[in-house]
């Protein structure tokens, strides 16, 4: 199973259009262990767009379902997705899962 580092919840689309609910989440981080030759260890990348409902279990279990593949979240998230949520005072919302 392809392992993320430094990793990230962020949009999938860049669609003004497109109602906010409606945009789709993947993770960015640096991969490791992937099954793709074209993925070296520690290439940072964008994952397919996130398959589960529920993201913040996902998030708890440290294992993130994407179209393509699944992922094991491996130590902390990107310092600088936790300083955006900290602007956003969205902090709490995800500070049990982080």
């Amino acid at each position: 199973m392809p392992k993320l580092k430094c990793w990230a919840v962020v949009e999938y689309e860049r669609d003004i259009y497109l109602p906010p609910k409606l945009r789709r989440a993947c993770l960015q981080g640096e991969v490791y262990d992937h099954p793709s030759d074209r993925h070296e260890d520690g290439k940072r990348v964008c994952t397919s767009p996130i398959m589960i409902t529920d993201l913040k279990s996902g998030l708890k279990d440290r294992c993130i379902q994407t179209h393509n593949n699944t992922y094991h979240l491996e130590g902390d998230p990107d310092p600088e997705w936790i300083e955006f949520l900290q602007n956003k005072d969205l902090l709490d919302e995800w500070k049990d899962l982080l």
